[in-house]
């Protein structure tokens, strides 16, 4: 058998597997950094699912304006328009299981101002970054008692 038909009988596995045991499913994780630049996140975040393909990832990021005033020497009662900083968001590598599924990621965040905003390059802004994982993913389907029989 060529790669070629080893690829054909993978897509109709997965299409099968996608079509009689999937859903759309979400997975969530999060990260709190402190500080400017990019910073690759120890811990992996675990799906809790298996996609069964590549997930879309999104994202969001949370910093406490009062904080961020403090941090950048602004007195917010006297500075209407607090410069925010930029932050992007990357799986820099997927986990994934022996089926070839998707069951977790790790990731790394950049956070910068724009020059234009006149920050210090040493300001140490806390922020938080949420990410959302979204794809198909295998049902949690129990075993009944003839599947049960079946593996004992």
């Amino acid at each position: 058998m060529g790669w070629l038909d080893e690829l054909d009988k993978r897509r109709g596995q997965v299409e099968i597997t996608a079509e009689n045991s999937a859903r759309l499913a979400h997975a969530y994780g999060s990260a709190t950094t402190t500080g400017q630049g990019t910073v690759q996140i120890e811990d992996r975040i675990d799906f809790q699912t298996a996609f069964v393909e590549m997930p879309y990832i999104s994202g969001d990021s949370l910093v406490d304006m009062d904080a961020l005033a403090d941090v950048l020497g602004l007195d917010p009662e006297v500075v209407d328009d607090i410069p925010l900083p930029h932050c992007s968001r990357f799986v820099v590598e997927w986990d994934q299981d022996d089926r070839d599924f998707y069951i977790g990621a790790w990731v790394a965040v950049k956070v910068s101002f724009d020059s234009l905003d006149g920050v210090a390059t040493d300001a140490q802004p806390v922020i938080t970054h949420h990410f959302t994982f979204s794809a198909i993913a295998l049902k949690d389907i129990p075993l009944d008692a003839s599947d049960k029989a079946a593996t004992d």
